[in-house]
């Protein structure tokens, strides 16, 4: 067993506040709080409830398939998914987790993600995303108080039948002390 003395703690604190040493990062999307909101839900024709959008949010990184993940409806629009948190945050890094038919993860084409700012939306990456189950984006922006994801019709994925299907939206980083209003933010992006 190992003993720090105060001189040790002092040290490794300035370290850390110079930033020698990395703040570890913790998934923000589980900040008590955090609000997601969609453009559409995916609802089936026998009327099953559920693809609500809060279950990108939910931790369940095992289920990627079923009403337990977020599915947009299949009109041929842009659909978005965004997560407003209840304080502004740093990320430092996105991981989606796509929804999966059988073995096969639905993955768009294109997808874009923009963040909120204090003074608006920035577009924070736009791309294809490797055919892998999860996409990492590395991130590094000034502090943001929400990040929307989304893809053109276009860039839907053609086995997806238009539908953005998501099983987790994790955005990994530091929160700050500035606080947000996170239902006025969500109400904003609903109109």
């Amino acid at each position: 067993m190992s003993r720090f003395t105060s001189g040790d703690l002092v040290h490794l604190s300035l370290l850390l506040l110079l930033g020698v040493l990395p703040v570890e990062a913790q998934n923000l999307s589980r900040l008590e709080g955090v609000v997601a909101v969609a453009d559409s839900q995916h609802r089936d024709r026998w009327g099953v409830d559920g693809y609500h959008a809060q279950s990108v949010c939910d931790g369940n990184t095992q289920q990627a398939a079923g009403p337990t993940i977020w599915a947009s409806d299949n009109w041929e629009v842009t659909h978005t998914i965004a997560l407003v948190f209840p304080c502004e945050v740093r990320p430092q890094q996105v991981l989606l987790r796509w929804g999966m038919r059988g073995d096969s993860p639905l993955i768009p084409r294109g997808i874009r993600l923009e963040g909120l700012t204090a003074s608006g939306w920035v577009e924070l990456h736009s791309g294809s995303p490797e055919p892998e189950p999860v996409t990492a984006i590395a991130l590094s922006s000034e502090p943001l108080r929400a990040v929307l994801l989304g893809h053109p019709p276009e860039g839907a994925c053609p086995e997806a039948d238009r539908r953005m299907w998501l099983a987790e939206f994790e955005v990994m980083g530091e929160k700050t002390d500035a606080s947000v209003d996170a239902a006025t933010v969500a109400g904003s992006i609903r109109k």
